[in-house]
């Protein structure tokens, strides 16, 4: 049963860090992409391009947390299972912030139509 058990643990690890990492670089090719997308716009001149970014990170930032949600699973000590919770922490933080700005960013682009 240990065997089990023990051969279980192995294919958890081996399993789940490759998605957690696939997940990361996801979420890094998206924030490239949106970066590059937005700083086009922005040599064009053209409105909303905070949004567009804003936008982007939010997105990169759920596929960062979806890995770190994952990293959990196989966390072997508390200290390393306390730096992931702090990492989760933080970019839940930074993606309640971007949510706000981009909240707040679509009633200024309104309120600027409506005058125009």
């Amino acid at each position: 049963m240990e065997a089990v058990i023990n051969f279980l643990e192995t294919c958890k690890e081996y399993i789940i860090q490759p998605f957690a990492t696939i997940l990361e670089l996801i979420g890094a090719g998206i924030l490239i992409y949106y970066a590059i997308k937005a700083f086009i716009s922005w040599l064009r001149h053209e409105d909303d391009v905070s949004i567009e970014l804003g936008e982007g990170i939010s997105l990169a930032l759920e596929f960062k947390m979806g890995a770190e949600v994952l990293k959990t699973a196989i966390a072997d000590s508390w200290g390393e299972l306390q730096i992931l919770a702090a990492v989760f922490g933080l970019r839940a933080l930074m993606s309640i912030l971007v949510h706000w700005e981009l909240k707040q960013e679509k009633k200024d682009a309104a309120a600027k139509e409506k005058i125009e």
